[in-house]
């Protein structure tokens, strides 16, 4: 299984870079989408994962596109901080795109 995390770092959290080095360090294949000058089409073409994990507030149209035109691809995504309107978006694109489950960093 392959994962990318797209790096959804803030000043107040670094979970994707540390989730990354995390599976690495026991021998996962993952990979860290680190430059955002790279395209959401160019680095899902050329790592080809099985897995996206990413924060919804990081999602782009392009991600978007992508992911219900590739159903191959699971999308995990950080729903920290979302209100019932980001939720709701979110439903829906469950209905397009393979999200298998949510988490959160709440208490």
């Amino acid at each position: 299984m392959k994962i990318l995390f797209h790096n959804y770092t803030t000043p107040l959290s670094t979970e994707a870079r540390y989730l990354h080095a995390a599976l690495n360090s026991v021998g996962m294949q993952a990979e860290a989408w680190i430059n955002p000058q790279i395209s959401a089409y160019d680095i899902l073409d050329g790592y080809q994962p099985n897995v996206l994990v990413s924060h919804y507030k990081f999602l782009t149209n392009d991600i978007v596109k992508y992911l219900t035109n590739n159903k191959g691809i699971d999308l995990v995504l950080n729903v920290t901080g979302a209100d019932k309107q980001a939720i709701s978006a979110i439903e829906d694109l469950s209905d397009s795109a393979n999200i298998p489950f949510v988490f959160t960093n709440n208490y």
